[in-house]
């Protein structure tokens, strides 16, 4: 076969939106052969002309590629280097506009119980004790704390 078109299950409780989101996975041979699962309603027409041979014609146009781009931030000692990174994406992530995701991560950790409200103004979101840089640490260290 050239390629293969599926109707779904004539009992199938599944709109053919939520079909057409699934995966038709081969039996395996190595052999590939374009498969096409298609609902219960939209099949209605093919199966209609019962085992008259039929020819379909498929049709698929560029698909939305899109991509994730996972941002692991350093500490507050590498945000210059972070500040520069990002300057440098924004003309890619520009072009490529809604296709790229970017999602930022940094490192939290919570700040010692004798942490001084000044470090945790200057270190913690919001000065949260539980939503701190890593630097936080570092001067309370140096702070003697």
């Amino acid at each position: 076969a050239a390629a293969l078109v599926i109707a779904d299950f004539e009992d199938s409780q599944e709109t053919d939106e939520e079909v057409a989101r699934t995966l038709v996975a081969g039996e395996g041979s190595g052999d590939l052969v374009p498969c096409l699962l298609i609902g219960r309603r939209a099949s209605q027409p093919l199966l209609a002309l019962g085992k008259e041979d039929v020819e379909v014609e498929l049709g698929w146009g560029r698909s939305r590629a899109s991509a994730t781009l996972d941002l692991w931030l350093p500490g507050d000692a590498g945000f210059l280097d972070s500040a520069r990174l990002l300057r440098d994406l924004a003309p890619a992530a520009r072009e490529l506009g809604e296709a790229l995701f970017v999602r930022a991560h940094a490192r939290v950790i919570s700040a010692n119980p004798g942490t001084a409200r000044a470090g945790l103004s200057r270190h913690c979101f919001r000065g949260l004790p539980q939503l701190c840089s890593p630097s936080v640490a570092i001067n309370a260290h140096e702070e003697g704390l």
